[in-house]
C-alpha cells in the first residue's frame, strides 16, 4: 500500500514539475523573442539551441535567466556579424552552420571548406573563369519533385571539380552517364 501511494504521489509531482517548467519556458520565449529580433531570420531557429535546461527549474530567477539569454543574444549577434564580415559567397551556408553548430570556428572552418573546394573546382573569387574552356550550349535546368536537374557538358576533370564543391556545400547529387544516339 505504502509503495502504491509513493508512486501516485510521484506521478503528481512529476506532472506538476513539467507544466511548471512549460510555463517557465513559454516565459522566457516570449522575452527571447522581445530581445532577439537583432538577430533577424536566425532568432527562431536559434531558440531552441540557446535555451538553457537549467533556466526551466524553479530555482533559477527571471533576472538570472533574463541576464544569460541577453548575453547569449550578444554572443550570437556578435558572432553572425563576424560572419558577415568574411565577405563571403557562401554566408548563407555559414550562417546555417552556424545555427547549427553555435560555434564561430566551425563556421570559419567551413567557410575554409568551401572556398577550397571552389579553388578546387577552378573558381577565384578575385579573377573571373578561364576563357580557354570550351563554351557549352545554354545549360538545361527543369524542376522535378525531388529537386532540380542540371545538364553539365564538361570533361572528366571538370565534372570532379564540380563535384567536389557540391561535397564542400553539402550538395546531393546523382550521375549518370549519358550516350548520345547518332
Amino acid at each position: 500500500m505504502i509503495e502504491e501511494q509513493r508512486v501516485l504521489i510521484d506521478e503528481v509531482v512529476k506532472d506538476y514539475t513539467e507544466r511548471q517548467k512549460r510555463e517557465k519556458e513559454e516565459e522566457i520565449k516570449k522575452y527571447y523573442d522581445k530581445k532577439a529580433s537583432v538577430l533577424g531570420d536566425v532568432a527562431n531557429p536559434l531558440f531552441n539551441k540557446l535555451l538553457d535546461p537549467k533556466w526551466l527549474n524553479a530555482s533559477v530567477s527571471k533576472a538570472k535567466y533574463e541576464e544569460e539569454i541577453q548575453e547569449a543574444i550578444t554572443k550570437a549577434k556578435n558572432d553572425i556579424e563576424a560572419i558577415r564580415a568574411i565577405n563571403s559567397p557562401f554566408v548563407d551556408t555559414l550562417i546555417e552552420k552556424y545555427v547549427d553548430t553555435l560555434s564561430l570556428d566551425e563556421a570559419k572552418a567551413k567557410h575554409d571548406e568551401l572556398v577550397l573546394a571552389a579553388s578546387r573546382a577552378g573558381f577565384n573569387q578575385t579573377s573571373p573563369a578561364p576563357e580557354t574552356a570550351e563554351k557549352p550550349s545554354a545549360p538545361v535546368v527543369s524542376n522535378t519533385t525531388d529537386g532540380v536537374i542540371l545538364k553539365i557538358h564538361a570533361n572528366q576533370t571538370q565534372i570532379n571539380q564540380i563535384c567536389d564543391f557540391m561535397k564542400a556545400i553539402g550538395v546531393s547529387y546523382e550521375i549518370q552517364q549519358v550516350t548520345e544516339r547518332v
